[in-house]
């Protein structure tokens, strides 16, 4: 609402007239669509002054909501035939509703010119009120008829007559300007098992009581629906007979099609839910239980009539009865959810379990808390597990230290005699070169052989415990300069076995330092000593994989290694030759293997005699 100007474009000998009239006036400007008021009217609307002005959108946010419909055709009704005679409802200051009636249009003499509108605004008087409101009930359910119902329904206990109104005389097939209807016209709407319930609502209808609501079905032309119908007596002879009844005919069609969903839907969720395999929980607001699946129950070894009702912690122990009632429910409420709160329960046969109770809570269209939905994981086989692997662990890890001081003091105290037996089969040796015999110097020779390859097991087996035991130390490796470095320690044999080596451009890998030094080391120092003759050739290469790792080979042209044994040369201390064709103990694939495998990888051979071999392992990217 503006303020008014002086005299807001009415002719002041006009304002005089209806001043003196006491009959208050409007103005409407179309092109402005603004709405003047003026005299007594402001005032009993609770304005000040003796004028108000308002946009056509904030009077019509003032008129009731109920009549919006009548306002819309009276200001469509202005603007197309510049005149109107219409009454509705209008919020004064103090919130009551004042019946108002607006009479008015252009001009005499200016239909179809100007866009300024004038007339009279009167308050109604309580006959008129009475009739307005009579009227708007009537347009109101005429709306109804054609909107949400379907139809209006007499019946004449003198005379039989029956009389419908609205869309059921189309689906019975009559004019909708038919005065009567007949029962038949009923029965062939009505569905033959619903008939017995119409027959028993007449009944009720002669005996003067009123047909409460109740669905039937019936057949419209575009197929089955539900209806809702209901009526009354409204008219009684002077001994009190009934004379006249009346009644609506509802279509609640989508209401009792969704309604019938909801409870095939509440069908299935309580079918998922009971038969679901798993501890499923639910609450009320007040913390007491309403439902349980059926895995719950047999799990739990109780009976759903023994359960339902008591408080949800009522099968915990103390402790966590105790949390639930005084933080973890208060914390579900309050944030919708909680996951994996451990809690302890106890069977009927008294077992104890550990449980994770994860939960949601469902909420009313208040958005107030009505329910929460837990489910239960058991973790007490897991955490007897966890503690039995703790366990062994801790047992293994134990035993890896004895056996590792046991290694230790073993590799020492077997060397020192070892040494021993060495020197002074040597020493033998020499000083009786001549004076042995043959068949002696040849058992010295065994004794100081024998002895030599057992310092050189004992001296592999303690670098398979340590690189078995030592701390992985993982870090961002570039491949291309520790082979450099491998190459480098191996110069003289890779020149004594006049080796070609061809490497392609190394990757970065994320590893340990020291155990890609031991699978280069071994994997290459291999491809030297199995050759086929000098001139050896062998072949570094890698790619990258899909799942995050390097793929790096080493292959030569050496003698190759039947597929039987692929798996068997990673044993320790295994061997496929004889120690007079190749030296060493076996021990170095063993590493290898032992290598790969702590980073996170593998290692493999494709080989076959006579072929070379071809040794890959994985380790990841960086």
């Amino acid at each position: 609402m503006s303020e008014p100007e002086p005299s807001n474009g009415f002719d002041p000998a006009f304002l005089e007239a209806a001043e003196a009239a006491r009959v208050s006036l409007w103005r409407y400007d179309l092109d402005e669509r603004r709405l003047i008021l003026t005299g007594d009217v402001v005032a009993r609307l609770g304005l000040p002054g003796s004028a108000a002005v308002f946009e056509i959108a904030d009077w019509r946010a003032r008129v009731c909501a109920d009549d919006h419909p009548i306002m819309d055709a009276a200001t469509r009704a202005l603007d197309a035939d510049r005149f109107t005679d219409v009454a509705y409802r209008v919020r004064a200051e103090d919130g009551e509703l004042v019946w108002l009636a607006l009479r008015g249009g252009a001009p005499a003499g200016e239909v179809g010119r100007g866009p300024v509108l004038t007339g009279f605004i009167y308050e109604l008087g309580e006959q008129r009120e009475a009739e307005q409101r009579g009227l708007v009930r009537e347009r109101q359910l005429a709306d109804g008829v054609e909107a949400g119902m379907v139809g209006i329904w007499t019946y004449d206990f003198l005379t039989g007559d029956q009389a419908a109104h609205g869309k059921i005389l189309d689906w019975m097939g009559r004019s909708r300007d038919a005065t009567s209807v007949e029962a038949e016209d009923w029965r062939a709407v009505t569905f033959p098992e619903d008939q017995a319930v119409m027959r028993a609502a007449h009944l009720r209808l002669r005996e003067g009581r009123p047909v409460q609501p109740m669905d039937v079905r019936m057949m419209a032309p575009e197929g089955p629906r539900w209806v809702r119908t209901m009526g009354r007596v409204i008219s009684h002879t002077l001994e009190g007979a009934p004379l006249r009844a009346a009644g609506v005919i509802l279509d609640i069609d989508a209401e009792r099609r969704f309604a019938q969903a909801l409870t095939e839907e509440q069908a299935r969720f309580e079918s998922i839910y009971h038969s679901m395999p798993a501890l499923l929980h639910s609450i009320n607001a007040d913390g007491l239980t309403t439902m349980v699946s059926d895995y719950w129950l047999q799990r739990m070894g109780r009976v759903r009539e023994d359960v339902i009702g008591l408080p949800g912690w009522a099968f915990m122990d103390e402790e966590s009865a105790e949390r639930v009632k005084s933080d973890i429910i208060p914390r579900a409420f309050e944030r919708g959810v909680v996951e994996n709160e451990p809690i302890v329960s106890f069977t009927a046969s008294g077992e104890r379990l550990e449980l994770r109770l994860s939960a949601f809570i469902e909420r009313g269209a208040d958005g107030d808390p009505v329910a929460a939905h837990g489910v239960f994981s058991d973790v007490t086989t897991l955490t007897q597990a966890r503690q039995d692997i703790e366990a062994h662990a801790e047992a293994l890890e134990r035993s890896n230290r004895e056996l590792n001081r046991f290694a230790t003091v073993a590799s020492h105290d077997l060397q020192e005699p070892l040494r021993k037996i060495s020197a002074f089969a040597s020493l033998l040796q020499r000083r009786h070169a001549d004076g042995l015999g043959e068949e002696s110097d040849q058992a010295l020779e065994f004794l100081i052989d024998a002895a030599g390859r057992m310092r050189h097991l004992i001296d592999d087996l303690l670098a398979y415990s340590r690189a078995s035991n030592r701390a992985l130390e993982t870090e961002a490796v570039e491949l291309g300069s520790l082979v450099d470095a491998v190459l480098g320690e191996l110069d003289l044999r890779i020149t004594e076995a006049q080796a070609r080596i061809d490497l392609c451009a190394l990757p970065m890998v994320r590893g340990d330092r020291g155990l890609l030094r031991a699978l280069f080391l071994n994997l290459i120092s291999n491809a030297l000593k199995y050759r086929k003759q000098a001139g050896v050739r062998i072949t570094l290469s890698a790619r990258e994989l899909e799942n995050g790792f390097i793929e790096i080979c080493v292959a030569d042209d050496g003698i190759g290694i039947d597929p039987q044994f692929s798996e068997k040369i990673f044993a320790p201390f295994s061997r496929l030759h004889g120690r007079e064709a190749y030296s060493g103990t076996g021990i170095g694939l063993a590493i290898c293997q032992q290598a790969a495998e702590r980073m996170g990888g593998r290692i493999w051979v494709d080989s076959a005699p006579g072929l070379g071999a071809r040794f890959c392992f994985t380790v990841p990217a960086a």
